[in-house]
């Protein structure tokens, strides 16, 4: 009976959806966002457009209203703005741009600086997506350590690793304009990246014809052991064991544009020496030299 009853019920609901004339109708909500929540420009790349899409498959007709606020970058003097009413209009779907036009202060260092772009309201048909705000960085070209930062091909000899070439990168320090921080100072840490951060600083002299890594330096870089340090080490026993760390800084000297080199060992330290194979950086090993050549 209750089988019965079932196909009975399933009757009466095509009969009822039968007799009905309407059709399904889907309601779409037209909306406007912003594509990304962050971008960059260099300082002598011109403008910067930033795309305000609407999604409207009806062809309904609307305004997108945005702001666009100071940072550390200035309106009128780090940037313009296009349109400068504020206001995008639209029909149906399509993409349009707020434009930053960036000021060049060549030769001038600022800094990195930034502004920041917000789509306040809507109106019409539109209604608010979900990416609405965006930071925007203009690059400084103008650093004063320009000649000196960038990527570099490390090549040496490592204590049981024998002569050695990989790639670290000297990047600058946020607020002193005489630091520069290397990604990867040993081998060991370049191989081993899974084990940390192992960036440390270095000063650059006034006439950037040194780099002086201080010692020891405390790096993030963990094998289990706790965060390794930095340290300088030397070559004194030939006949032993021979490597012994001590606490001289370590000291790049450029020998020509873009190439620095070092005499230093460089070694890393943890709850005890680690002299396995690319703990060491001995430089000064028979005659070796570690070398960074820019690319």
């Amino acid at each position: 009976m209750k089988k019965t009853y079932a196909v009975l019920a399933g009757v009466a609901l095509i009969a009822a959806l039968a007799s009905c004339d309407r059709k399904a109708e889907y309601k779409t909500y037209p909306f406007a966002t912003l594509e990304a929540t962050s971008y960059a420009i260099a300082e002598n790349s011109g403008v910067l457009r930033i795309p305000v899409s609407v999604f409207d498959n009806d062809g309904g007709s609307g305004s997108v209203t945005f702001v666009v606020k100071d940072g550390t970058a200035k309106e009128g003097a780090d940037f313009t703005v296009s349109p400068s009413n504020g206001v995008l209009s639209f029909t149906g779907n399509g993409t349009q741009y707020i434009e930053i036009a960036v000021v060049d202060h060549k030769g001038v260092f600022t800094g990195n600086t930034n502004c920041s772009v917000s789509v306040t309201s809507v109106s019409g048909d539109l209604t608010l997506g979900t990416v609405l705000d965006c930071d925007v960085t203009i690059q400084d070209l103008d650093h004063p350590l320009a000649d000196i930062l960038g990527t570099y091909t490390a090549t040496g000899y490592g204590y049981k690793l024998g002569e050695f070439k990989y790639t670290l990168h000297l990047t600058n320090d946020p607020k002193d304009i005489t630091k520069v921080w290397c990604d990867w100072i040993m081998p060991m840490w370049f191989t081993l990246k899974s084990y940390g951060n192992a960036s440390v600083y270095g000063t650059v002299s006034e006439d950037h014809s040194t780099i002086t890594f201080p010692v020891p330096q405390t790096v993030a870089f963990n094998v289990g052991y706790g965060n390794q340090e930095l340290y300088g080490c030397h070559w004194k026993d030939p006949e032993g064991d021979g490597y012994y760390i001590d606490e001289d800084p370590i000291v790049f000297t450029k020998v020509s544009e873009g190439v620095f080199e070092t005499e230093s060992g460089i070694a890393c330290l943890d709850q005890y020496v680690w002299p396995s194979d690319g703990g060491f950086i001995l430089g000064a090993k028979d005659g070796y030299k570690t070398t960074w050549k820019k690319q």
